[in-house]
């Protein structure tokens, strides 16, 4: 994790562990074992925004990335209220795979999971 400073914002630059797809199928990402769900678009359309995960928590902690990649991530002052999820992301990561290829292969539902 590479630390910038300009001006009072943080740019962070970490690499995105895993891309998954939500229940709903919205696009996830987890940076540090944490997991964020794209928000909305900058008005100027050059940014992504992305909000923790867990709103059930009412977390505040977000995430901007650019619009084509996940390179420049500047995060939010606002911390996270609960623990990280590690486990949690290698299990949508399982499902989100499964999800893929059950699609792409056309096996029987019992197949997939092997």
């Amino acid at each position: 994790m590479v630390c910038v400073s300009r001006r009072k914002v943080k740019f962070l630059y970490v690499p995105i562990t895993s891309k998954v797809k939500s229940k709903r199928n919205k696009n996830v990402i987890s940076v540090d074992g944490f997991m964020y769900i794209f928000d909305k678009l900058s008005p100027d359309e050059t940014k992504r925004f992305w909000r923790c995960r867990r709103k059930d928590l009412s977390c505040p902690a977000r995430i901007h990335t650019g619009i084509h990649d996940f390179k420049h991530l500047k995060f939010s002052d606002k911390k996270h209220c609960y623990d990280s999820e590690a486990a949690r992301i290698e299990a949508d990561t399982a499902l989100t795979s499964m999800r893929q290829r059950a699609v792409l292969t056309m096996e029987h539902t019992t197949c997939v999971p092997n």
